[in-house]
Parts: structure tokens; C-alpha cells; sequence
């Protein structure tokens, strides 16, 4: 039996190119526009000549960036390129959204190619593609599906569908209305941690403060209108540009200074915090990673002022406890339920 590598982001994206190593597709010619969607660089796209790079992602954006290309956070441009070469999100409706995206973003006959982890949905892409009306080809490795077909004999109907889902759609929470998209993290629902976390704040909050990982803006919202809060300053950061939108318009009431910022780095250009809350992710992709969570609280120690405090929930089989403690001066467990822990530490 050979082993497998460790499936990464990255060295799954790498993927999209094998079925031009193995000749089941022509190289792009060095004329020919190739949008490459959903993946950050890595240095086998620097066999391509024309690429535009798109992510919602600032981790990919950056990557980009740093390679010296232009990369954007939406598809632009429609009918424009001659291949589009996608990895696909878990989410289901994402994903969906993001193939009619490339379909509609490509030329007429120009040609597809989608990735996924067999883990991750890689074994639905076939299905999802015959249910369009492409005529596809395939081919596995390292435990991912990589599918291709022509952007030709398109479904309308169900490409149309499939568009919506890149959509801001309302929600209802309790007696609240949010928007929000698929592919947010949480996008049709309230995690229950950060239930939670609301339910165990302070009453009287005050002063500058930050959301670590906003995502569509609800711990923002919670701590915005509480009458007894007093907050001056509030920055919503996320990593994933879909989501500031939607906190944009969820919170649009409030003055609020939003950041596209990666934050397993320390943000940048903030003033010190009087206070942060947070529900950190804990998942890169299908697997998952507190090294995430370690990151975001190393970064909102840094970021707060001395005297400062973190608010933060978790799930409460990842190992937080321990380096919050190794970190901040006072550590408190406020409580611990529902599979949850809610932690207060001062700086």
C-alpha cells in the first residue's frame, strides 16, 4: 500500500493541474486567461502565464500577493476566460455557487476543472456536474476527485439556482433577522458557544473593542445593543471578505470599522483593546486544527492594551485552557457547558 501525503489546502489546489500533467487536457497557452478560484499560490501555477487569482480568503489573497500577482476577492468578469480551475468549499450551496460562478465567468466551450477531498464532497462533483449537463472527465489521486468538463449544453435552470447561493439570503434567529451566505462559517444558524458567550459576558462592557472571527456579525449585534454596554470603538475582523459584507449589513446601524485581516497574526493598525470576544474556528477545511484558536489568542494578546481582557468561547475538548493561562496574567473558567467553555483573561 502507498501512503498518502497530508492532505493540505495546498497540496490538494496543487491537484487542479494534474489532469494537464497527465494529458487528459492541453496546457493553456500563454495568450489563454485562466481564472483560478478558491485556492491560494502555490509554485506550480507559475507554469500558467495568464492568471487571475480569486478568493474570498485573505490567508489565499495574501499568498498571491506575495507572489506578485493582483488577486480579487469576487469573480469580475463574465464570459472572460478559457479555463477555470476551482477547489470547491465543503459547504454544499458554496460549492454549488462557486461552479456556477466559473461556469458563467468562462468563454464559450472555455473549460472547467473543479477539486475537491474525497472527505470533503470530491465525490459529488461528478454528480453535480452530469446534473448541469456537462460531459465530464476524471481522475483520483491522493485521495481527491478532480473533475473537468466544456462550459458547453448548460442547464440555465440549474445554473441560475446554483448563482443564488452566491447571494446574501435573511435569516431568522429568535426574534432577529440576519443576512448571511453559504459558505460562511455558521452561515443558517447560531453556534451555540457563542449563545453562550452572550449569555456570560459582563453587564456594563465599555471601551474599544474587537470580534476575532466576526463572521456575519452576531456576538457584534449582541454586545452592540446592550443597553448597558458603552462600547466606543468596534472592530469586526474576519478573514473571509463574504462575511464582512454580510456583518456590514447586519450591523449597519452601529459605527463599526471593519478588517479583512488573517488573524493568526496580530492585527495591524488597531489602537490597544480594552477588550476582545471571540469564537476562534477550529477547522481548515474538513480537518480539524486548534492550532487556529491557539493563534487567534496569542494575536488578541498582543492587540489588547494592559489590563485588557479576552473574552473567548470554545468547544471544550480543545486544549485552550492551558496556553490562556501560559498567556495572560488572570485566567477565569466562567462556565462550562453544553460541550462548551467560556473563558475570561486579563492581560
Amino acid at each position: 500500500m502507498g501512503s498518502h501525503p497530508v492532505l493540505t489546502m495546498q497540496n490538494i489546489s496543487s491537484l487542479l493541474l494534474y489532469p494537464f500533467e497527465k494529458e487528459n487536457l492541453e496546457w493553456p497557452e500563454k495568450q489563454e486567461s485562466v481564472l483560478i478560484f478558491g485556492a491560494g499560490y502555490i509554485d506550480v501555477f507559475s507554469n500558467i502565464q495568464n492568471i487571475t487569482p480569486v478568493s474570498p480568503f485573505k490567508m489565499q489573497a495574501e499568498s498571491w500577493s506575495r507572489a506578485g500577482y493582483d488577486p480579487q476577492c469576487e469573480v469580475e468578469d463574465r464570459h472572460a476566460y478559457d479555463f477555470a480551475l476551482c477547489h470547491i468549499t465543503q459547504q454544499k450551496e458554496a460549492a454549488k455557487g462557486q461552479i456556477a460562478t466559473c461556469l458563467k465567468a468562462l468563454k464559450k466551450n472555455g473549460i472547467l476543472v473543479v477539486i475537491a477531498a474525497n472527505d470533503a464532497g470530491g465525490g459529488r462533483i461528478q454528480k453535480w456536474m452530469d446534473e448541469i449537463g456537462l460531459k465530464t472527465g476524471s481522475l483520483s489521486k491522493n485521495k481527491c476527485r478532480i473533475v473537468w468538463a466544456s462550459q458547453e449544453s448548460v442547464r440555465e435552470d440549474i445554473l441560475k439556482e446554483w448563482d443564488s447561493y452566491n447571494k446574501n439570503v435573511e435569516i431568522t434567529i429568535g426574534e432577529e433577522k440576519f443576512y448571511t451566505r453559504p459558505g460562511i462559517y455558521g452561515w443558517n444558524k447560531t453556534d451555540k458557544g457563542s449563545e453562550l458567550l452572550i449569555q456570560n459576558l459582563p453587564e456594563n462592557l465599555s471601551g474599544r473593542a474587537a470580534d476575532f472571527g466576526c463572521g456575519y456579525g452576531y456576538l457584534s449585534m449582541q454586545i452592540l445593543k446592550g443597553a448597558d454596554h458603552d462600547i466606543q470603538k468596534l472592530y469586526a475582523i474576519d478573514a473571509d471578505n463574504r462575511a464582512l459584507q454580510a456583518a456590514q449589513k447586519n450591523l449597519k446601524e452601529y459605527e463599526v470599522e471593519y478588517l479583512w485581516q488573517d488573524l493568526r497574526k496580530a492585527p495591524e493598525n488597531m489602537k490597544p483593546l480594552d477588550f476582545i470576544i471571540m469564537n476562534p474556528p477550529f477547522h481548515a477545511g474538513k480537518q480539524t486544527d486548534s492550532d487556529i484558536g491557539l493563534d487567534f489568542i496569542k494575536s488578541a494578546y498582543v492587540a489588547l492594551k494592559n489590563r485588557g481582557t479576552l473574552y473567548m468561547v470554545a468547544n471544550a475538548h480543545l486544549p485552550y485552557e492551558d496556553v490562556l493561562k501560559n498567556t495572560f496574567k488572570d485566567v477565569i473558567k466562567v462556565v462550562e457547558k453544553y460541550s462548551f467553555k467560556v473563558f475570561e483573561a486579563q492581560k
